[in-house]
């Protein structure tokens, strides 16, 4: 019994709990957003950057804005809920976010 009580104290203790962040949600890019103070990466997306170019039947796009936009589209400036337990290489929550609905 000693033993599970030290593991839970350990885990409880340790950094892997989860982070809920709620709140109004600005898009930065295709896969950033930011609600309040914390900057969010959405977990598992991976879109181009704001300001990146592509090309598309030879022709050169702003893939980048365009992605920015679309996740805009969905967001709307709506309070969304986001869920994780990790940070990336520039501080940002990795999550998994929803909508309040």
């Amino acid at each position: 019994m000693k033993h599970i009580y030290t593991f839970l104290c350990l885990f409880l203790l340790s950094g892997s709990a989860f982070s809920d962040v709620t709140g109004k949600a600005y898009v930065t890019d295709g896969d950033t957003v930011k609600v309040g103070d914390v900057r969010v990466r959405l977990h598992g997306i991976d879109a181009p950057e704001q300001k990146q170019l592509c090309w598309k039947a030879g022709q050169e796009w702003s893939c980048g804005r365009e992605s920015t936009k679309a996740l805009s589209t969905l967001i709307n400036n709506q309070v969304i809920t986001c869920k994780g337990d990790t940070t990336d290489q520039y501080g940002r929550l990795i999550a998994v976010c929803f909508l309040k609905t």
